[in-house]
């Protein structure tokens, strides 16, 4: 399943139906945290991309969002 917003809504309620979920496609670390958060089972990361990522300004945007609400969307 695709780290998309239909995919984490689709996933979310696969989750909550204790089924096992893998996400795919991870190429940023909000990525990964929104699949970690999500409870899915695996993440399929691609870390080539996420290396090539300015970690810093990642984090800081991470931090400014409430995660709770991309959720719930």
């Amino acid at each position: 399943m695709l780290i998309t917003k239909i995919g984490t809504k689709a996933a979310s309620k696969l989750i909550a139906q204790e089924t096992r979920v893998t996400l795919t496609r991870a190429y940023a670390i909000h990525q990964v945290l929104i699949a970690a958060a999500l409870g899915a089972d695996y993440i399929a990361s691609y870390l080539d991309k996420i290396a090539a990522t300015d970690f810093e300004q990642t984090a800081r945007r991470i931090a400014d969002q409430d995660l709770s609400k991309t959720l719930a969307q």
